[in-house]
């Protein structure tokens, strides 16, 4: 869908995908080996976990694009 591709918008060096509060969201290995190719990491965390993440990289300059699920 288009917002796997808004994801990768912009050359990011990472995508932070937050799956949701008991990590019901699934990362599709399609989406990650897209991202690979464009030379892009991808992390799932749980969407506690992931929110701490992303403000910390951010907060040192780190450039990411993030999906973070807010319910399950």
């Amino acid at each position: 869908g288009w917002e796997k591709q808004k994801l990768l918008e912009r050359n990011p060096q990472m995508v932070l995908i937050g799956t949701g509060w008991d990590g019901a969201l699934e990362v599709e290995e399609t989406f990650v080996e897209q991202a690979r190719e464009k030379g892009i990491i991808v992390m799932a965390l749980l969407t506690s976990e992931a929110v701490k993440f992303y403000n910390e990289k951010t907060g040192l300059g780190q450039k990411i694009n993030a999906l973070i699920h807010t319910t399950c």
